[in-house]
Order: structure tokens, then sequence, then C-alpha cells
């Protein structure tokens, strides 16, 4: 059961906003950008932008466009994916693919303004990505709060919600007796265990942001961050720390790493 959600997707990621600083800052707001279909990732920039500020005038930056930012969810929601079957149905590795390197150079671009840091919860940052269900982190913040799908990447005409690490349960293939095996895992998990209205009361302070979380419910399609993340995980993330730092360009630094990565894939879909 996903943080306080219970069998509810808390698990797919979003957008949390500082309303209280947006407000104070006079940007826009991001639920009403995506209400009018225009919450794309031109109005995020301009809001990481312009968020990003020295308060204190001593020459370092204390107020943050974006605290947290997922790449895997600006890939999705650029029509990307970190892999996807081929006619085959063989899994192969496509960061390489202008939908992911847009997203990455994004990524890039805002480290570079120096847009990302600060904490969200701290009330210092404008934007946060990361799962509807960390809303419960945030419930002991001063400012005021809600949520929005991830902004739309060019190649996107819709929101959607890809999901942190989607939760299954797996039952051995030599199981004597599956389905007793299925309907104890039934018992112990079941739906009305935790009601939709207690999971919006752990998760979210907004009625826009209920409805996110309803809308989730409803329209998530399967898509997710990272189907395969055990497989070149690490590689994959200390390559995009270069990226974004400006070591390397998205289109090189994922071409070095497609070989090893595809590999580690090959060997397990071949057995």
């Amino acid at each position: 059961t996903h943080w306080g959600a219970g069998l509810w997707n808390g698990g797919s990621l979003i957008v949390y906003y500082n309303k209280s600083m947006l407000e104070r800052e006079g940007l826009p707001d991001p639920y009403k950008l995506y209400r009018e279909n225009k919450w794309t990732w031109d109005q995020a920039t301009e809001i990481v932008k312009r968020a990003t500020q020295d308060k204190n005038g001593d020459g370092a930056i204390d107020q943050w466009g974006i605290s947290r930012v997922v790449p895997e969810g600006l890939i999705v929601l650029n029509n990307g994916s970190v892999t996807r079957m081929d006619k085959n149905g063989r899994p192969v590795f496509t960061m390489d693919e202008p939908a992911a390197l847009e997203a990455l150079q994004l990524y890039a671009d805002w480290n570079r303004m120096g847009a990302i840091g600060g904490k969200f919860v701290n009330g210092d940052a404008a934007l946060d990505m990361h799962f509807i269900g960390s809303g419960v982190d945030n419930m002991k913040m001063k400012d005021e709060w809600s949520v929005v799908p991830i902004p739309r990447g060019p190649r996107c005409d819709q929101y959607l919600f890809p999901h942190w690490s989607p939760e299954t349960v797996i039952i051995p293939v030599n199981s004597k007796n599956p389905e007793a095996m299925a309907a104890l895992n039934a018992f112990l998990f079941r739906e009305e265990d935790v009601t939709m209205n207690l999971a919006l009361a752990r998760l979210v302070r907004t009625r826009e942001a209920a409805e996110i979380f309803r809308r989730i419910q409803t329209d998530w399609a399967g898509e997710s961050r990272s189907l395969f993340e055990a497989f070149g995980g690490k590689l994959i993330e200390e390559t995009i720390k270069k990226v974004i730092a400006g070591e390397k360009s998205p289109a090189v630094a994922m071409s070095e790493i497609k070989p090893v990565v595809q590999a580690e894939l090959d060997q397990l879909f071949s057995k």
C-alpha cells in the first residue's frame, strides 16, 4: 500500500506548486494553465526562470524555480520513454531518441539557469516534481500549495501521469496453489481498507489537487517512469548528471551508454 494511499494510485508523478509564492511573484497559476490546456514546457520554464531569485541580495540564489526534477517524467510528457517494445516484443533502450533528448536538454537548461534547488516543503522553491503520494510530507508547509500534471512537451498532446514505481504481486511459477495465493493477497490488501476520502485527506490540501488525484485514478493508462529500472539504472543516473552539468550533450551521452544498457536487456530477455 503506497504512502498512505492504500490501493489507490499514489505513485503517479505530478508537479507540486507553491501557490503563495507564485501569487507573491505575480506568476501564473499552473492549474489555470492546465485547465486552459496551456501548461507546457515553455510556460513551466517561464515560471522556473522568474521564480529563481536572490531574495536577500547577497549574490547567491535563495529562492529556486524547482526543487526536484524527474527527467523520465519529462521524457514521458514529450511522448518518449526510457524503453519500449519493438515489433518483435524485444525491450529496446530509447533514451537516445529525439523525444528523450529534448527532455534531457530541458533539464540541463533549467540547471544551467541555477533554477534547481531548495526544498519545496521549506517554501523556497516554486515547483517540485514527485509522486502524488509524497503530498503527505508537504502537509506541514506554511505556504499554500497544490498540484498539477507534469507540463506537456512539444511532442505530446495530452497530460499523462507516469508512475514512479508500478507495484505488483508476483506468484512463483511453481506455486502449488496459485489461486489460494491470489485470494490471500486479495484478502490482505483490500480497496475498502483506505477510502478515497481518507487518501485525499492524507495527500492533498485543495479541491484542485483532489481533482488531479481523482483523474489519476481514472486516466492512468500504464505509463511508467522507467519499466526496467534495474538495468542500467545507476549508469543512466550518473550519465544524466553529466548531461545536466554540461559535461556532455544528451545525444553523445546516451549514444555512449546505449550498447551497455541494451546488452543487459538482451541478456535478461533472451533467457
